[in-house]
C-alpha cells in the first residue's frame, strides 16, 4: 500500500506545505483509540458499499488475486478489525521517515 497527500499551492508555499504534510503523517505514530476505530469503521463501510457494485467487486477480487489470493477479499474486514494501535505505530515508525518519502511537484 501507500500513503498519498495531494495538494495544490503556489510555488512559494511548497516548503511550508511539505512540512505540514510530514507533520500530519508523524501524528499517525501516536494514533488514538478513537482515530483507529474511526478509520476501521470507514474502511469497513467503504468496502461493503463498493462490493454492492459488480464492477468494483470484480476489481477487488482481481486485485487480491494479483497480490496473493482472491479469497483474501472475503477476509478483508476481519483483518481490518484485528489491527491494533501497536500495529499502526510499528508500521509508521518503519516507513514514515525521509528514506521512504517521495515528492512530486508539477506545474
Amino acid at each position: 500500500g501507500y500513503f498519498v497527500a495531494y495538494l495544490n499551492t503556489e510555488n512559494k508555499n511548497i516548503e511550508t506545505c511539505k512540512k505540514l504534510v510530514i507533520a500530519e503523517f508523524e501524528k499517525i505514530k501516536n494514533v488514538t483509540d478513537q482515530e483507529l476505530n474511526d478509520a476501521k469503521t470507514f474502511l469497513e463501510g467503504q468496502f461493503l458499499l463498493d462490493n454492492e457494485d459488480n464492477l468494483k467487486r470484480a476489481f477487488y477480487l482481481s486485485f487480491w488475486e494479483v497480490v496473493k489470493d482472491g479469497k483474501l477479499a472475503d477476509t478483508y474486514i476481519e483483518e481490518i478489525k484485528e489491527i491494533k494501535k501497536s500495529d499502526v505505530k510499528k508500521i509508521a515508525l518503519k516507513y514514515f521517515h525521509k528514506n521512504y518519502l517521495a515528492i512530486i511537484i508539477s506545474s
